[in-house]
């Protein structure tokens, strides 16, 4: 193995400058750096500006060179765009004030290489297909700042072309706070040339093939802060995987396509746990890498990684394909039930929805239902947190995969039953409940509302966006309240975000009556009623008696809204 690594120290000026394509393999991740990253960067970079700056080191670089002039950035991939994106965006400022000839030598050292066949020049860098074209189109080729900063806010883009943009717009604010009366931009552009071919310094790693390079990016980062344990895993599958490693390598990038990057990482965790056992995310790794270690069996892994991650991308997609094959009325509660798992925050439940979407589809709309209301009870409301909850998660997804238990009733009784907060904890804690979440109050309020509702006008379903959420009591409260201190016990902030104190309006409705007093409310209230506000208009007061009997009476309603599975 020794014979086919070569190492060597250089500047990251001499990398870039060597005439060689630097290309990010398919197999790698996206971009991902955020502002974080990019700040620590330029922070780097900042510190060699100084007249009496020492050479800094950036860290490491593994390159497969068997293919050169072609190489393949195994490790460090992510700083080595990083870097070019900065000298993009100092050249955007050299073009904007006219220094077109050092801008051009800019572009000439650091973002291309000469293709004298072609007759013309194409960026040293190429990123793999999520980024190569972005970065070509906008960060190679210079382009407005303008247009760039637009694209870093789209959200139509992917994540990682976006944060490309992101990096740019970010660098470019950096070199224009460098930019004084004492200090130029060519003044500053020619620091940032000597830096980047005196002072910023490299560990270059040569390797002849994959499986060195697989093992040397191992022993580099496991115990590293730079690279997450995803990183390493994705790592272990190519290293083992032997002559399947183009197999293994498509799946894991079909998986990785299927799923962004940070949903990816809780997916591998959650698939694991739904077909093997409790793992922590931390211990993941460690556990996957002693039962994995075999060609076939990183073959078979990563496959069922590929299968599963499309039916675990539609937990977080309400209209994904998968759901096209359920009925219409089941489309729509699916929709409902999935929208409301991401309100909840439970995305632990998809150990046993992916579980139940693999292995019996006919009870799944039944169990996704109960795995909600089991939760809202749980948790949103009474507050119990889910860390103990893991063990039974992952035996209801055993019993589903062994058919030892195949309905929502069987999987509740069987798992879930003992843990859930009987009506008098659920009934106490709802008449307490307080929250700022506008988005979790209106979802409680709507079901409540729709629940009492018998005509459908009046449902908030038919429309939810034609009403609004109304604190009864403002959050904003002015001199028409006329508050005593004795009608709120430890002051009128401990009421405002209780559920008793909030309600459904028109949106038209909110609008007008703004933070008048309780009476003038009232008044328009009874012009506009929703069944939740009806009970409001029999009050004379509104003070903490008031709302606790109302969050009672909610409460009430709340049992059978989100009833047990029985």
């Amino acid at each position: 193995m020794s014979q086919s690594i070569a190492c060597q120290v250089t500047t990251l000026g001499t990398l870039l400058r060597v005439g060689d394509t630097y290309n990010i393999p398919p197999f790698q991740r996206n971009y991902a750096w955020d502002e974080e990253q990019f700040a620590d960067f330029w922070i780097d970079i900042a510190r060699t500006l100084e007249n009496d700056a020492q050479d800094y080191l950036l860290g490491s670089i593994v390159l497969n060179t068997s293919q050169a002039p072609d190489l393949l950035v195994i490790d460090g991939q992510q700083r080595l765009t990083t870097a070019s994106i900065l000298i993009s965006a100092l050249r955007s400022h050299l073009l904007d004030q006219g220094h077109d000839a050092l801008a051009r030598i800019l572009e000439s050292d650091f973002l291309a290489r000469s293709d004298y066949q072609e007759q013309l020049f194409l960026p040293c860098l190429a990123l793999n297909g999520h980024d190569k074209a972005f970065y070509n189109d906008f960060l190679f080729h210079s382009r407005p700042y303008a247009e760039i900063e637009r694209l870093a806010q789209d959200d139509d883009l992917p994540p990682s072309n976006r944060l490309l943009a992101r990096c740019f717009t970010y660098m470019h604010s950096k070199i224009a706070e460098r930019c004084t009366a004492d200090e130029s931009i060519v003044m500053l552009a020619k620091k940032i040339i000597d830096a980047f071919n005196q002072k910023l310094v490299l560990i270059r790693i040569d390797v002849q093939d994959d499986q060195n390079a697989f093992l040397l990016f191992e022993a580099l980062n496991e115990r590293g802060k730079d690279l997450s344990k995803f990183d390493l895993l994705k790592n272990h599958l190519y290293l083992t995987s032997g002559n399947a490693l183009r197999t293994v390598q498509s799946d894991w990038e079909i998986m990785s396509q299927n799923l962004e990057y940070k949903r990816t990482v809780k997916f591998v965790r959650h698939h694991w746990m739904s077909n093997k056992g409790v793992v922590t995310e931390r211990d993941l790794f460690s556990r996957i890498k002693s039962e994995i270690h075999t060609p076939l069996q990183a073959e078979n892994y990563t496959a069922e990684l590929c299968s599963s991650s499309d039916l675990y991308s539609a937990f977080i997609t309400p209209d994904h394909h998968i759901w096209a094959e359920f009925s219409n009325d089941d489309r729509h509660t699916i929709r409902r039930l999935i929208e409301r798992i991401e309100l909840l925050s439970a995305e632990q439940l998809f150990i046993v929805l992916l579980a139940s979407l693999e292995i019996n589809r006919e009870n799944f709309v039944s169990i996704l239902k109960m795995l909600t209301n089991f939760t809202f009870r749980y948790s949103t409301i009474c507050g119990f947190g889910t860390a103990n909850l893991m063990n039974a998660f992952v035996d209801c997804a055993k019993a589903l995969r062994s058919g030892t238990c195949v309905t929502a009733d069987e999987i509740y009784r069987t798992y879930l039953a003992r843990f859930n907060p009987d009506n008098s904890q659920f009934h106490s804690a709802f008449a307490r409940k307080a929250t700022r979440s506008n988005a979790l109050a209106r979802y409680i309020l709507a079901e409540i509302n729709d629940y009492l509702s018998e005509s459908a006008s009046m449902k908030t379903q038919t429309d939810p966006f034609a009403t609004d959420l109304e604190h009864i009591l403002p959050k904003k409260y002015d001199a028409n309240w006329k508050l005593k201190r004795k009608d709120f016990p430890g002051g009128p902030d401990r009421f405002v975000y209780r559920l008793g104190n909030m309600t459904l309006i028109s949106t038209r409705l909110n609008q007008d009556i703004g933070n008048t007093d309780f009476n003038t409310k009232k008044k328009a209230y009874a012009q506009d009623c929703l069944d939740i506000t009806k009970q409001i208009l029999s009050e004379k007061r509104w003070t903490a008696v008031e709302i606790g009997r109302r969050q009672n009476w909610m409460a009430s309603i709340a049992i059978k809204v989100w009833r047990n599975v029985h």
